[in-house]
């Protein structure tokens, strides 16, 4: 008979794995045999689920799991982020920007799941050191309910208006794939060879959610950066959408002016506490031509001679 799990117990096991997560990716990137960069999004992705659980626990909602839904709907995607006056008032380097996707009324998929949270050390207003937790309404009627900022764990608050969710047009599968082949006849100069499975593979559960931009597209064609450095494809971009963006984001910041010279201590603070600063220090020390080199001791950096 199959064992009945409950959501205490997803829970407990849920955290447990966070914990090891913290524990053993600390050391992985400490050898050199993960990025910091992954083990910040793997760990994110896993406090993300502890969070969804005690949320679906508060609510009640422990009901919902092992009911099928169906996947085969229209997707309606919705972007948060904290409200205008709020977000310049913080100056964060990476504010909320999560996009929820919503099939047949229940959440489906969320990208840029890693700025969920973040720490907020505001000393006026009222709100010291606030942590935000942007509220994921898991049915879509519950959209226009939201605006809760969770203060701890054992606290919340409900403040209204700090959040603003927005509906944004989903384009269909043919146009999307249109604009991929526009991309690639401006890089490449000849036309893409559309693959029979393309459509299929855009339209599925997995990948219905990843939006064609032209800005991003045009700089998916052009990057050689690791893991885009393959030959380019529509399965290839798709398979690889959540790394291109942070990829993208690094291009393009302008806060960050680095020394003309490889610095570990440098290398290792931006690991542990700017992502989007790791990258881009990464794609300055290439542009130098410096290059990575594994040693048993860690990882170090190189200039070609």
């Amino acid at each position: 008979m199959k064992e009945v799990i409950d959501i205490k117990q997803m829970i407990a096991c849920a955290k447990r794995e966070k914990a090891m997560r913290d524990y053993v990716y600390s050391k992985k990137v400490g050898n050199g045999s993960m990025t910091q960069s992954k083990a910040n999004h793997e760990i994110a992705c896993m406090q993300a689920i502890v969070d969804t659980l005690l949320k679906f626990e508060l609510e009640g909602k422990d009901s919902l799991f092992n009911t099928e839904l169906p996947t085969d709907g229209p997707l309606i995607i919705y972007q948060v982020r904290l409200n205008q006056s709020l977000e310049n008032k913080l100056k964060l380097d990476t504010p909320p920007n999560l996009k929820l996707g919503y099939i047949n009324g229940f959440l489906d998929s969320i990208s840029n799941i890693q700025t969920a949270s973040l720490n907020a050390p505001i000393t006026k207003d009222g709100f010291p050191n606030m942590v935000f937790k942007v509220p994921v309404p898991y049915r879509l009627e519950n959209i226009d309910k939201m605006g809760v900022i969770h203060i701890s764990e054992t606290h919340t608050g409900r403040q209204l208006n700090h959040f603003r969710y927005m509906r944004l047009e989903v384009r269909a599968i043919n146009q999307k794939i249109a604009a991929f082949c526009e991309a690639y006849k401006r890089a490449f100069k000849e036309a893409y060879k559309v693959h029979p499975k393309d459509a299929k593979r855009w339209n599925g559960k997995e990948y219905k959610h990843v939006d064609a931009i032209s800005e991003l597209l045009d700089f998916y064609m052009q990057t050689t950066e690791y893991p885009t450095n393959g030959p380019k494809s529509i399965a290839d971009y798709l398979k690889y959408y959540q790394d291109i963006q942070q990829l993208f984001k690094a291009a393009k910041s302008p806060k960050h002016t680095f020394p003309n010279s490889y610095d570990k201590k440098l290398m290792d603070k931006l690991a542990s506490t700017d992502q989007e600063g790791y990258l881009a220090y990464i794609q300055h020390l290439k542009s130098m031509d410096y290059y990575r080199v594994v040693m048993p001791g860690g990882t170090t950096w190189r200039r070609e001679s």
